[in-house]
């Protein structure tokens, strides 16, 4: 009796236990999604400050000292 009462409670801890890593994985898929993305939008604004830059850069080449 001791060593199924033993074998069952090993069972309910290697669940938790399992429930807990699942749970783990989940928060860790959503921060690298959550990174990924603001990793793109990153791009697309140095991208954007890129191409600002460049137009002012050829508006104040018009200018001579």
């Amino acid at each position: 009796m001791d060593m199924s009462t033993q074998i069952a409670a090993a069972i309910e801890e290697q669940s938790m236990l399992a429930a807990e890593v699942n749970k783990n994985g989940v928060v860790i898929c959503a921060i690298a999604d959550g990174s990924s993305q603001a990793a793109g939008a990153n791009a697309a604004v140095s991208e954007d400050l890129k191409i600002r830059a460049k137009a002012r850069q050829e508006a104040v080449s018009q200018f001579s000292l």
